[in-house]
């Protein structure tokens, strides 16, 4: 939506990426999943993985 209104205002915006943004984003994604993978989480566990990262 953002990227198609952007035209309206003279400044485009584009979906390019680059590599460390791309990779970043994997990186949280699996990140997550694999806490939420059980279903459950405590304080120990989110400290755990705010070390990692």
């Amino acid at each position: 939506m953002l990227v198609f209104s952007s035209y309206l205002f003279g400044m485009p915006l584009d979906l390019i990426f680059t590599l460390f943004e791309v990779a970043a984003v994997t990186m949280s994604v699996v990140n997550v999943g694999f806490v939420a993978m059980d279903g459950e989480s405590n304080w120990m566990e989110t400290v755990c993985w705010s070390e990692f990262i």
